[in-house]
Parts: C-alpha cells; structure tokens; sequence
C-alpha cells in the first residue's frame, strides 16, 4: 500500500534527497522485517522437524524393548550437550537462538541426517 502511494507521489512533484532517504531508509527496514520473520520460520521448521523425530525414536524404542537408548527430552538435550531448561525452551519456542554446531549434535544424538533436520527444499529459490 504505501509503494502505490510512493509511485502516485512521485508522479505529483520532484522528490526530496530528505525524502528518498527516508523511503529507502523505510524499505530497509521493511526488508529486514522480512528477513527476520523468514528466519524464525526457518527455526521453527528445524525445531518441529527435531522434535518429530525425537518421539518418532521414542515410539520404535517402546515398541522394541532391547534397546538402551532413551529419547525424552530429557536424555536428548543431556547427550547434546544442553541443560534441559534450554532444549525445553527451543521446543516451546521461547528461544530461537540455536546454533548449528547443536543442531548437528541433536541430529547425532537422534541418529539422523542433518538433511532430515534442516527443511532445504520448502527454501530453494
């Protein structure tokens, strides 16, 4: 909306430098915006992706007794290398501060591929 206002103002009068910089200056931030939101989306899919496999290990834990490996929360974040307070907090989503260095232990400890993990094709340009 506010674009279709820039192109029928522009038509009216000759632009300031003061205004340009301003319309530039708002379309950075607006991308930016973007962006960011692009990226909490991007983390929330590697975080559901994480989180779907870990009950989906939990699930073939149950029903084949013989194995010692646990796949709670708990067993998770405590093999990866995080407290329980953080895993618990990147699954809830109060936190989308993961690294990728702990998305590739989690991916180990879940005995996955980083490709299972990360969401590559919905993000191909």
């Amino acid at each position: 909306m506010r674009t279709l206002q820039f192109c029928k103002d522009m038509n009216k009068k000759a632009w300031t430098t003061k205004e340009l910089n301003e319309e530039l200056k708002h379309d950075y931030i607006t991308d930016k915006e973007l962006n960011q939101v692009n990226y909490y989306e991007y983390i929330e899919n590697v975080l559901k992706n994480i989180e779907n496999i870990r009950k989906k290990r939990l699930k073939e834990l149950k029903s084949s007794n013989g194995i010692n490996e646990h796949y709670t929360q708990k067993d998770v974040a405590k093999r990866a290398g995080v407290s329980i307070t953080t895993y618990k907090n990147y699954m809830s989503r109060k936190s989308y501060n993961i690294s990728l260095m702990t998305v590739l232990k989690i991916a180990h400890v879940l005995r996955c591929d980083l490709n299972d993990i990360l969401p590559v094709d919905q993000y191909k340009k």
